[in-house]
């Protein structure tokens, strides 16, 4: 997701923690806490005119990457035939693939994730959105994956956390 934290729609995050129980005093607090901020940039000596925030959560803030979780805890409700893996802003979409029917499933995901995304006022950076195929077969089922209707990348490594996977399912050092 592109500028997840900064692009957090504050009335869908209250919403949100409303429906995960939250209630009064504490969704006044978190209310509070996200909305009525300000904030000046600063370039060399001069700063600019003050300016209203009016979606995300503050940065640098410790409770900011828990409100963000819980903001985006309801994608894998989307997700009805893949698997989804979340982290920070970042998100790993796995199925195995034996049939076309897979294929078309991981797609019918995919486009769930971009309706999600765009329906939470959030924006995926289509740049780093990208397919890979694991596969120890000589033939295997490949489909050309979009989301907004630009074809997703091919790729032959992806690192997912700081580990390495090749698509020939090879371990390389």
């Amino acid at each position: 997701m592109e500028k997840a934290f900064d692009r957090m729609n504050h009335k869908l995050l209250i919403s949100k923690l409303k429906s995960y129980g939250f209630a009064e005093p504490l969704i006044s607090w978190f209310h509070s806490f996200i909305t009525g901020r300000t904030q000046v940039i600063k370039y060399g000596n001069h700063l600019s005119e003050k300016i209203n925030v009016t979606s995300g959560v503050p940065q640098g803030d410790h409770l900011s990457p828990i409100l963000f979780c819980l903001f985006i805890n309801d994608i894998s409700k989307v997700v009805s035939y893949s698997k989804i893996l979340l982290f920070a802003d970042d998100a790993k979409i796995f199925k195995e693939i034996r049939t076309m029917d897979d294929a078309i499933k991981l797609q019918f995901d995919l486009d769930n994730i971009f309706m999600w995304c765009r329906n939470n006022d959030l924006c995926l950076n289509l740049k780093k959105c990208s397919t890979i195929t694991f596969s120890m077969k000589k033939t295997t089922i490949i489909l050309n994956y979009s989301l907004a209707d630009i074809s997703l990348s091919r790729v032959s490594i992806v690192n997912i956390y700081r580990f390495f996977f090749l698509t020939t399912l090879r371990k390389e050092v």
